[in-house]
């Protein structure tokens, strides 16, 4: 631990994306995994459905923020053998939450998530499934990174 992390923080050194270098290589790091998300809903009827999707985060080239502060992209949204769901996501920096509040929107689907600084390994996120048989369905879940191999 650097002599700077202790005077910041007795405990623990916390990474903070202060620099527009330090953000590029989050998102860098974030969009080279491959998430799996494991998902429980339920309806206002108290039933449960659980869900498992995989998702790939794809930072688009053309950001408008020079200073990466509002970030957005596209996602690959799978669900087992169907055809992907495409996505798009947006993130905004939080310097206080030392990460991004991130949304992502896909047809039937928005998820809310934090991406940190200090680490991203399981992203806990709340999600809202529209379906028009049943009104809407909130759930919770957790997307786990498995590094992509490119």
């Amino acid at each position: 631990m650097s002599s700077g992390c202790v005077f910041r923080n007795l405990f623990k050194c916390e990474k903070k994306c202060d620099s527009v270098a330090s953000r590029k290589a989050l998102l860098k790091e974030f969009t080279s995994k491959l998430y799996n998300a494991e998902v429980i809903y339920v309806d206002n009827e108290g039933k449960t459905t659980e869900e498992k999707h995989s998702i790939i985060f794809i930072l688009t080239e053309n950001q408008k923020d020079g200073e990466m502060i509002r970030v957005h992209g596209n996602a690959l949204i799978r669900n087992g053998e169907d055809t992907p769901i495409k996505a798009s996501w947006s993130g905004i920096y939080l310097a206080k939450k030392r990460g991004y509040k991130m949304k992502l929107v896909g047809d039937n689907i928005k998820k809310d998530f934090y991406l940190y600084c200090d680490g991203n390994d399981k992203i806990n996120c709340l999600i809202k499934k529209t379906a028009s048989e049943s009104g809407s369905q909130y759930g919770t879940g957790t997307l786990t990174s498995v590094l992509l191999h490119v």
